[in-house]
């Protein structure tokens, strides 16, 4: 599918490509190196066809067009390349593509492709073709680009009129957000390392990397609080960090935020880091600074009375439990006896991707999000039936509602009302994620404050699952913002 640009070679290929999204680099292709193939990558992200118009000999050009050509043969991500024949811009008329990918030194000058782009909504996209560029651009892009199938459209159209939702009521009452939050648990430094495969080792069977730079996120209990916060919450949030550098990180980043804190500092512990080695967007390697400890009675103590404290200022307090030592079982039960007799509402996610966790501790939530493994891990149940496992688990913690997360086949949402427990599903909204990191706990944030503000759990199961299908779509854990949870809503009508 390489060739020059004749009518018959066009013809027959227009056919194949005329109806998909197309994006055209335009260059001399002298030396093909790293930045090319960047911009390739983030070219087949933005599009589904990739076409390269390749300029014929000139002064600048040292190679021969065939040997040019033949490289760009052996690359993958390009699916069209055309010598140049004819007039470039008579090149853009034929095909109409929807993006054209320029060198950053070209922003400032006359583009003469705009001329053409204009006519039909398309644009140019400028970038250097660094490594750097590639996360804010595709998380951007991603973002605004992110699309609910029409299937899925569909069904959740379908999960509406079940459950007796208005769009159109859902968007009011979620534009009134304000509540008073509290969430305690486990902090994460989430730091994703970007880097370069060069080769593999001679002496031994690995990748040979170079880092290029890295990206900081603050974790756990701590993007819970963001997301809450971004929501339209007043946020607090009562944890242990290290005395350590990443503890301050996450502290400023915090109070940045305008999120109130109640750190207490553990001077025998470091601040829990998870790090995440990636090449081209992909994890190769996780590699985790935790030492588990249980709090000893000074520091239980010590979170119990930040709670009480904060106790008389909240609508609902979060539990975001990594099992990583801050929510012991003690405190726990110490905290919800006090809730239950205070009448403050409360609800939990339990993680277990460490084989530990057990969300059997939080009695009688509002709501609980478990995965179907830590629900099985809690239960030691490998065998129920997911319907039975779900059951059984209201049944031992007495929780009003329950998500029960399915990863890339969506939820199961259960409510008991009265002596009967009802149920029912929302599919996976994204089907190709970006990166699946913090997906549970956008849900747990959004459907939480959902509750709060008297939306029902079907109605705070989809906001739950729309913030999650934003999460999945961007790199790294980011706050999901209720803008754009309501431009989503908007384009389900």
């Amino acid at each position: 599918m390489k060739h020059k640009l004749n009518n018959s070679n066009f013809n027959k290929d227009f056919q194949k490509f005329k109806k998909k999204k197309i994006c055209v680099i335009r260059g001399n292709f002298n030396v093909i190196h790293s930045g090319h193939l960047r911009i390739f990558q983030m070219a087949k992200k933005l599009s589904s066809i990739l076409i390269i118009f390749l300029n014929k000999n000139n002064s600048s050009v040292f190679i021969d067009i065939n040997n040019r050509l033949e490289v760009l043969k052996t690359i993958k991500l390009i699916d069209f390349v055309y010598i140049e024949d004819c007039n470039y811009l008579t090149f853009l008329n034929k095909i109409k593509p929807k993006i054209i990918i320029k060198g950053i030194e070209y922003k400032k000058e006359n583009n003469t492709e705009e001329k053409v782009l204009n006519k039909y909504n398309g644009k140019i996209v400028f970038s250097p073709g660094q490594k750097q560029i590639k996360k804010n651009f595709f998380e951007k892009e991603i973002s605004k680009n992110l699309l609910i199938r029409n299937e899925q459209k569909k069904y959740l159209k379908t999960f509406c009129i079940r459950n007796k939702i208005s769009i159109n009521n859902l968007i009011k009452k979620f534009s009134k957000i304000s509540s008073k939050v509290t969430v305690m648990g486990d902090i994460i430094l989430d730091k994703y390392i970007d880097c370069e495969l060069i080769g593999t080792s001679k002496e031994e069977p690995s990748m040979v990397i170079i880092p290029n730079g890295e990206t900081d996120y603050t974790g756990g209990s701590g993007i819970v609080a963001k997301h809450i916060k971004d929501a339209g919450c007043q946020t607090n949030l009562i944890t242990i960090i290290g005395k350590d550098k990443h503890g301050k990180k996450m502290k400023s980043d915090l109070h940045k935020n305008k999120i109130h804190t109640n750190f207490l500092q553990n001077n025998s512990n470091p601040t829990i880091v998870k790090k995440r080695f990636k090449i081209d967007d992909k994890s190769i390697v996780k590699m985790n600074n935790i030492k588990r400890y249980d709090v000893d009675n000074i520091y239980e103590r010590k979170l119990y009375n930040f709670f009480i404290k904060n106790s008389k200022k909240i609508d609902h307090l979060v539990f975001s439990d990594f099992s990583y030592g801050v929510l012991s079982e003690g405190l726990v039960s110490k905290i919800t006896d006090y809730c239950k007799r205070k009448k403050i509402k409360y609800s939990a996610d339990a993680q277990s991707s460490s084989q530990v966790g057990n969300i059997l501790k939080f009695k009688n939530a509002e709501l609980l999000t478990p995965t179907e493994y830590e629900a099985r891990l809690s239960l030691s149940d490998n065998i129920s039936g997911i319907a039975n496992l779900s059951n059984k688990l209201m049944k031992k913690t007495n929780c009003k509602n329950l998500i029960l997360k399915l990863g890339p086949e969506g939820i199961l949402i259960f409510s008991r009302k009265k002596n009967k427990i009802l149920n029912d599903a929302i599919p996976a909204l994204n089907t190709k994620p970006f990166d699946t990191s913090g997906a549970g706990d956008s849900l747990l944030a959004y459907a939480v404050v959902s509750l709060t503000n008297k939306l029902n759990i079907w109605e705070a199961s989809l906001i739950g699952s729309i913030a999650a299908t934003l999460q999945i779509s961007r790199e790294g854990n980011k706050p999901i913002k209720s803008k754009e949870i309501l431009e989503i809503l908007s384009n389900i009508i």
